[in-house]
């Protein structure tokens, strides 16, 4: 049952790692998300082939703790993303900063014969496995890392508009705290027994997902809505529900005369009062799996006289 679970859990994270390559490329967050589901799947491959017995417990080992130490740094920066916070476009080497004391942990746990490695191995159990004392610092470190991720997308409920809206990125920020809990549990206890934490993980996603992406778990769409939008000859903006740009296609880049990175994050009323000959937009809510996302502006047609259109 145990192989199962994994086994269907490392499916579904792979399935939702492609269904966001899929995606528009200036989806939001879309890459650190792919990392969160590449992370899980190393995480759960590790325990699978650990539970089969397939491979020495060292070499399934090398795939849990990849998937483990990088992926609570993927969280916070998602968290951050999501947020609205400018550090991946101020200081886009910061995730890199929060990634390297992990894998240099990492690196240095499986290089035999080397003093820092058998300092690394000394005799500490962390749930079964034998770890060494600055791996103990690394693990406080990735519950911290995913504590304060959770911490922060908690905190990014405040910019949207809607209870339901805000309830449900609370409880996405509250769901991550389960699998954080089923890791501590696991690796406190000192007791040998089943981690629970990437399964927990898997599922976790597929809530995570539902806040990010619209559509349904399955679709899958022919034409990406990249490609879409940059070949409609119409000039179209969209906007998340605080009225910022999230996407604008060429052809109202062109009737604008503005720039896609000089858009994007832009207050909407703010772009359109600074455009020079901006034409009139009408607004239409923008609906996605049943629930309110934000603004679609589509040029204003032309009233006829009497009223007609």
């Amino acid at each position: 049952m145990t192989e199962l679970l994994l086994e269907l859990i490392a499916l579904l994270t792979f399935w939702l790692c492609l269904a966001a390559w899929q995606r528009d490329r200036t989806t939001r967050g879309r890459k650190l998300f792919m990392g969160l589901c590449g992370a899980a799947v190393l995480w759960n491959a590790g325990n699978l082939v650990q539970a089969l017995g397939a491979m020495p417990d060292r070499e399934t080992q090398r795939l849990s703790y990849l998937g483990m130490l990088t992926l609570p740094a993927l969280w916070l920066a998602l968290a951050l993303v999501v947020r609205g916070a400018r550090v991946a476009e101020r200081a886009p080497w910061a995730l890199a900063l929060v990634l390297a004391p992990g894998l240099a942990c990492y690196a240095l746990l499986f290089q035999s014969g080397l003093p820092a490695a058998d300092w690394l191995t000394a005799n500490l159990p962390i749930g079964g496995v034998y770890i060494g004392p600055p791996s103990w610092l690394i693990t406080g470190c990735c519950w911290i890392l995913t504590g304060l991720g959770s911490f922060h997308f908690w905190r990014s409920a405040r910019s949207l508009r809607g209870r339901g809206n805000k309830l449900r990125r609370i409880s996405v920020a509250f769901a991550s705290l389960v699998p954080l809990a089923a890791n501590v549990s696991y690796a406190t206890t000192g007791l040998p027994g089943f981690d629970a934490t990437p399964i927990l993980l898997g599922a976790w996603l597929v809530v995570l997902r539902s806040e990010l992406f619209s559509g349904d778990l399955l679709q899958a769409l022919p034409v990406t809505q990249h490609d879409l939008l940059s070949q409609l000859p119409t000039p179209l903006i969209l906007t998340d529900l605080t009225g910022r740009v999230t996407e604008i296609n060429p052809a109202a880049q062109n009737c604008l005369c503005i720039a896609k990175a000089d858009a994007l994050d832009r207050n909407i009323e703010a772009l359109l009062e600074a455009a020079d000959l901006a034409p009139q937009f009408d607004r239409f809510a923008l609906v996605a799996a049943g629930k309110e996302a934000g603004s679609i502006l589509l040029p204003a047609t032309p009233k006829r006289r009497g009223g007609s259109q």
